[in-house]
């Protein structure tokens, strides 16, 4: 196993003596993250820490190993950086990460609560179209590299990108975050299904649902799509009710599958030529035809460049669906943003 307990092990007292703890700032199941500073450059970072099961003395497992040695390869402006990783006396272990204070989530929340306000809001409560651009070009970047290294991130959500606010020296910086679910999908090929659900379920793509065992990058580009139609309109586009089963760690989640048909219609094999050898294709017949009705709850003409980009975000077809390095040469982007 642990090529990382020997390096890690030495530098636990060091870490104790070169940061201090300023808060915690989330928790979960995995364990916490907090915010340190560096005692002597003052510059903050984020600690991800895990907490080893209890009673268990088996050590970090290999996977988790081979994810974290995977992302301090990683090296791009828009993808959050493992600094270094230190293991505790008690076999929990840190993970020390670049500092952002704001994620997408909140930004959009932000947002959101202008909207509510009963004297109206003191800004326009909608994102500037400028800063919309601006966040979808960094993601698809971040994407684009990840992809390019053969990284599937495999859970991208507003809570999983990262923005540098106004008190970083790297403001509007976008950085695409949490790489538990990601893998390397490199040959051999590997039954990915076999993991388990990835990708919350509203940002899930439709050959996830229709139970696909071996799928691309192209879950990832499905995720960036919902994202961008969030950006515009402050609100999830497939809010669907995720099913969950003791046993059945994969269910079939009809209500988020009935949210997608409603919104781009019910496919067929001349829009998805594969979709019927999928394990869940036999239900489609239960499902009522729809048509695409996206142009009347996007608000962006069709016309547009934006509904363009979104429309071949959110393609059906995997093997159709636009990829990164296709999305960042769209017309969309022919005026590069600032992320400023």
């Amino acid at each position: 196993m642990n090529n990382l307990r020997p390096k890690t092990e030495q530098r636990y007292d060091n870490f104790n003596r070169k940061y201090k703890c300023l808060g915690v700032v989330g928790k979960g199941a995995y364990g916490s993250v907090s915010c340190y500073e560096d005692i002597k450059t003052k510059k903050k970072v984020a600690v991800k820490q895990f907490f080893m099961r209890s009673g268990k003395d088996d050590g970090i497992p290999i996977t988790l190993c081979r994810e974290i040695n995977l992302l301090r390869e990683l090296e791009h402006e828009n993808v959050l950086k493992v600094q270094d990783v230190v293991i505790h006396n008690d076999g929990s272990f840190n993970m020390i990460l670049d500092y952002c204070k704001l994620d997408l989530e909140r930004l959009l929340a932000y947002h959101k609560t202008l909207m509510r306000l009963p004297q109206g809001p003191p800004l326009p409560p909608k994102l500037d179209d400028g800063m919309i651009k601006s966040i979808m070009y960094q993601i698809l970047k971040g994407i684009q590299y990840l992809h390019s290294k053969w990284v599937i991130h495999r859970d991208l959500k507003p809570s999983n990108i990262l923005i540098n606010d106004d008190s970083h020296a790297d403001r509007g910086v976008v950085k695409v975050a949490d790489f538990g679910l990601a893998r390397v999908f490199k040959a051999p090929l590997r039954r990915f299904h076999d993991d388990g659900p990835v990708v919350t379920i509203w940002y899930r793509a439709p050959e996830l649902l229709m139970g696909a065992k071996h799928y691309t990058p192209a879950i990832d580009i499905w995720s960036v799509g919902c994202i961008m139609y969030e950006l515009f309109e402050l609100k999830p586009l497939f809010k669907g009710e995720e099913v969950k089963q003791n046993n059945n760690p994969n269910p079939f989640q009809r209500d988020q599958l009935d949210k997608i048909f409603t919104v781009l219609g019910k496919p067929n094999d001349q829009i998805w030529p594969t979709i019927n050898s999928l394990p869940e294709s036999k239900h489609l017949a239960s499902f009522s035809e729809t048509t695409n009705t996206l142009e009347s709850v996007f608000k962006m003409p069709k016309e547009s460049l934006e509904y363009d980009l979104l429309r071949q975000l959110l393609e059906y077809d995997p093997a159709k669906r636009i990829t990164a390095k296709e999305a960042l040469q769209h017309k969309y982007f022919k005026d590069k943003p600032s992320n400023k």
